[in-house]
């Protein structure tokens, strides 16, 4: 099996999962308590915006006609994967107490992973191995992370 036919079948995998996240808390929402029946529903749109980003990097494609890494974006799946599904609909934040630490740390490794996707797009590969030294590059991927953060971009 090769690399895409693996990312489509986990794609449609984390869409499965993620209709099932919307489908249960809507059947709830008929025997649940008035209070609650707001909170299943608000979690059951953001599911369903979360199965949407999935679909972002294949559109990104599309529309630009580029590719981007398998490996970039089995990580982004994955952080949907993590916050949308089982951080919201499932409750991790509140039932484990370090799970928004946990994605924090995931989503600045994910930001500095596009940060070095972007310079070694912009880079020609032989001036990238003679002219760039780790370090620089290292400062530069913390700096796109860091400044993206605060701009609240990434």
């Amino acid at each position: 099996m090769n690399q895409k036919n693996r990312s489509s079948y986990l794609l449609i995998l984390l869409s499965l999962l993620g209709i099932f996240h919307v489908a249960f808390p809507l059947l709830q929402i008929s025997t649940a308590p008035v209070n609650k029946q707001a909170t299943l529903l608000f979690n059951s749109l953001q599911v369903a915006l979360g199965i949407l980003l999935l679909y972002l990097p294949p559109f990104i494609e599309k529309i630009a006609r580029i590719c981007l890494p398998k490996q970039l974006v089995t990580l982004y799946w994955l952080f949907i994967y993590f916050s949308v599904f089982l951080g919201t609909s499932l409750g991790f934040y509140g039932k484990l107490p370090l799970w928004d630490k946990f994605l924090h740390t995931y989503s600045a490794m994910l930001s500095a992973s596009v940060g070095l996707t972007l310079m070694l797009t912009l880079i020609p590969p032989k001036k990238f191995k003679k002219k760039c030294p780790h370090r620089l590059l290292a400062i530069c991927v913390y700096l796109l992370d860091d400044s993206g953060g605060s701009l609240g971009v990434l």
